[in-house]
């Protein structure tokens, strides 16, 4: 039996530490540590659960998860068009049926399982939604499909709708710290595997399951959960997000229906922890559900352009850069840590997919089209002999020597260096990109950005109204209210 690996740096570090410490011997493992299974951890998350209320969290954490909320939405009006959603949704119209539930992009309500699956692809098929750090995992784009799925196939009402996003996206975060970041190092996609578990809590507190019910949703979802960083680029990226969440609403209401797993499906031998991340299994993060809430503790990151969270720094830096230069640069050099070239790997993009993990895209669209919006990952955009002519003249590279001075504990930042044809050279680091909880989008900026994504879908009287709607979710008597069944 080897020993587990320590885990890597905390946020967005590109390698292993340099020396290893065993964590069997120090008894954080779960395999080597008895109390860490005395509890099941899906008992602990289900007794949190089923005694959670909002009156529970604090006022700050009900503000977060409400501009989580606004900003999915306004991310999965805009991307309901997309054509890999519109492809999932003609299938999910065949395979599913009519409903009551929301299925965006159609004005026909559908089921439950729909409208997780299609709304789920919407939220996270531009790559616009926030991100959390612990577990380095899109939980809103997950959570927020499934859970209203959940609350509008029982028909409950707004403020229980929100207490269940709350507590799907603690759950998700809160088993993202317990993985650690070894999950996601070791090649899986966090987002899809823990978000199917935070998706069957979520489901489960909109559907009132009791406390043993709620363990079985849990376990039933670990089960099936999945995800490799290998999709990255490509549409089943945000397939599997949607998969995601119809996994987590199907667990509970496989649960309702009387199926369980075996007791500790997470934590015992041949388990989640044991089989998928070396054992590493942190109990006592789970443990400090209801004492520790992510939406107050470690908000989540918005995104100002539809990339990779590795890419918002630069982006940023070459805008600024570019704005005092003062004339459109003949050479951009972009200097990043390691860890972002890893996770953005795209050269010049084949395809509006890859675009969105491609630094030369996203700078040559700044430098091309004055920013990176939804309007330009697109073929057309692609083709466009402006944005291949800015490519041709940016060079993307490891940070070394003075750049990595700077980034030095910056794992997101970036320093990009614009040239003029006079010679004269600006240079701009952003080692936090406008957005992330240490440098936040204001609630006015999040509104802005939220109108731009649905004005054009629902029309400006349209999204001014569902605006409001999403400001008052807590008094909403029902939560059909909010959508009225009606996706477009």
């Amino acid at each position: 039996m080897r020993c587990c690996p320590s885990p890597r740096p905390a946020r967005w570090s590109p390698r292993w530490p340099a020396e290893r410490s065993c964590r069997i011997a120090r008894g954080i493992c779960c395999r080597n540590n008895p109390d860490m299974t005395t509890l099941a951890i899906a008992r602990l998350i289900a007794d949190w659960i089923a005694g959670f209320s909002l009156d529970h969290a604090p006022g700050v954490a009900h503000h977060e998860a409400q501009r989580s909320i606004l900003d999915v939405i306004g991310v999965s009006l805009a991307g309901a068009d997309h054509d890999t959603c519109r492809r999932v949704g003609a299938l999910a119209a065949v395979e599913h049926g009519p409903g009551r539930c929301t299925v965006l992009g159609s004005a026909a309500p559908g089921s439950a399982s729909a409208a997780a699956l299609v709304n789920g692809t919407a939220a996270h098929v531009l790559d616009f939604d926030d991100v959390s750090y612990e577990g380095m995992v899109h939980a809103t784009a997950v959570v927020w499909p499934t859970v209203l799925a959940a609350a509008e196939m029982v028909g409950t009402s707004g403020r229980q709708t929100m207490a269940a996003f709350i507590a799907g996206v603690e759950v998700d975060c809160a088993l993202g710290r317990a993985f650690t970041h070894d999950l996601f190092w070791r090649g899986f996609w966090t987002t899809g595997m823990l978000g199917a578990i935070g998706a069957a809590a979520g489901a489960a507190k909109a559907m009132a399951l009791d406390a043993a019910t709620i363990v079985a949703a849990i376990e039933i979802a670990a089960a099936q959960a999945s995800g490799l960083r290998a999709i990255v680029g490509s549409p089943m990226k945000p397939v599997a997000c949607g998969l995601a969440a119809e996994t987590g609403l199907r667990a509970a209401q496989l649960a309702r229906a009387g199926i369980h797993g075996p007791d500790d499906l997470i934590g015992r031998r041949y388990g989640f922890a044991a089989m998928l991340n070396d054992g590493v299994l942190l109990r006592e993060e789970v443990a400090k559900l209801g004492r520790r809430y992510v939406f107050a503790a470690a908000p989540m990151a918005f995104k100002q352009f539809p990339i990779c969270s590795y890419g918002q720094a630069a982006v940023d830096a070459l805008l600024d850069a570019q704005a005092v230069l003062g004339s459109p640069p003949v050479r951009t050099i972009c200097e990043v840590p390691a860890g972002i070239i890893d996770n953005m790997p795209y050269g010049r993009p084949n395809n509006p997919t890859e675009a969105q993990f491609s630094l030369p895209f996203a700078l040559g669209a700044a430098l091309a089209f004055g920013g990176v919006a939804p309007s330009h990952l697109t073929a057309a955009s692609l083709a466009d002999p402006r944005l291949a002519a800015a490519i041709d003249r940016i060079e993307v590279r490891v940070a070394a020597g003075e750049a990595a001075t700077a980034l030095a504990g910056a794992g997101a930042g970036a320093v990009v260096t614009v040239e003029a044809g006079d010679g004269r050279r600006i240079s701009r680091t952003v080692r936090v990109p406008t957005g992330m909880p240490e440098q936040p989008i204001s609630d006015g900026q999040l509104e802005v950005k939220f109108r731009t994504c649905a004005d054009p879908v629902i029309g400006a009287a349209g999204a001014a109204a569902l605006l409001e709607r999403i400001r008052g979710l807590d008094r909403l008597a029902e939560i059909e209210q909010l959508f009225g069944g009606r996706g477009r």
